[in-house]
Formats: structure tokens, sequence, C-alpha cells
């Protein structure tokens, strides 16, 4: 675990976010073959390329994976992610990495969540709530609550990377993989960035 900590915090320091690169192949497509941006999203079957927080979660996985540290997918509801409106619409939309394991005969998950630029992993238990960790100029931590987990934090990190005081708290299930991570982007990826506008 100590080993993967040094590799999150590498990832995160040197992987440049990069959420237009998805856009850019669209519309090399598009202009290629002669056909809508519409078209080309729509027909599009490859790995999608992004750097954000899919796009960091799959290069930390792979990283974690030579390791032997087998993670797992798990996407959750994000407040202030879209509009209000856009919110109640979007059932999941940040995404990080999980590991489950056994530590004194109980379930311990460890979460990566490059995305969000925590570089330590966060441990819980089952059915626990987590440590209050460092986490910028603030703190976050897992709290379990009514019988759901969410990544709870008082701070978070804006585009223009910078720090406003928040109440993050985004809710996720640590049994539910997300198994079809691109298909997930894909169809995530329209949501967030309305392309069509940008286009």
């Amino acid at each position: 675990i100590k080993k993967s900590e040094q590799i999150l915090k590498e990832t995160i320091s040197n992987t440049l976010v990069n959420d237009f690169a998805f856009l850019i192949k669209l519309n090399k497509i598009s202009l290629n073959k002669g056909i809508t941006l519409e078209e080309a999203y729509n027909n599009y079957t490859g790995e999608i390329p992004t750097i954000d927080c899919i796009g960091l979660s799959k290069i930390l996985k792979e990283k974690l994976n030579k390791i032997g540290i087998n993670t797992y997918f798990i996407t959750c509801k994000a407040k202030g992610f879209s509009t209000k409106y856009g919110d109640s619409l979007i059932k999941e939309a940040h995404t990080f990495l999980i590991y489950p394991c056994q530590k004194k005969k109980k379930t311990l998950f460890i979460i990566y969540d490059s995305g969000f630029r925590i570089k330590k992993p966060l441990i819980f238990y089952d059915k626990d709530s987590s440590k209050e960790y460092k986490y910028l100029t603030g703190k976050v931590k897992i709290n379990y609550e009514n019988n759901s987990y969410s990544i709870k934090a008082n701070v978070r990190m804006k585009r223009d990377f910078s720090i406003i005081k928040d109440n993050v708290n985004w809710y996720f299930n640590p049994y539910e993989e997300t198994t079809n991570i691109d298909y997930f982007t894909k169809n995530i990826y329209k949501v967030k960035f309305s392309y069509k506008i940008m286009y």
C-alpha cells in the first residue's frame, strides 16, 4: 500500500488533465469522413481518449496492476457537476478506483481517487467511516451513514486549480463496479462537455 501511495502521487503530479482530446478526435473523424460531429460520436466504438477522472483512473489502474493491486472502477453521484437541473439527471458522474481486501477478518476498502486529486489512499472498513485525511487546504473522509457511503470534503479544486471551500458529498456503493468504463465515458462525455456548444 505504501508503494501504491507513491504511484498515486506520481500519477496525479505527472499527468496533465485533458478533457478535449476526444472532441478533437471526433472532429477529425467528422472532417475526414464528411459526416456530422453527432454521427462521428454515435458511430465511435474505440477507447475514449480523455484525461479526466476516468482517464486518470485508467492510467492508475494499469500501474497498480503491475504491483499486484487489482482495483475496480466505481462511479458516484457528484453534486455541483452540472447545473442543478443537470445534476438531477446525471445518475453517476465522478469515477475512482477501489481495492477490496481483508484485514483482521473484516472487509477493508482502499480508494484511489486520482481525479479528485487526493494524494493518499482513503482506507475504511465495511459499514464504517474512515478517519479524516488532509486534502488540499482542508479535509476529506469516507462517510458511512444511513447504510450509504460518500466521499465528504470541505474543499475542492476548480478547473483553474484554485481551491475553494465547498461541501462535497459524493455518494457511491463500494460493491457496485462500473464494468464497461468506455461505454460509460462515451455517454457521460456528451453531458459533461456539451460539445455541440463548443463545436
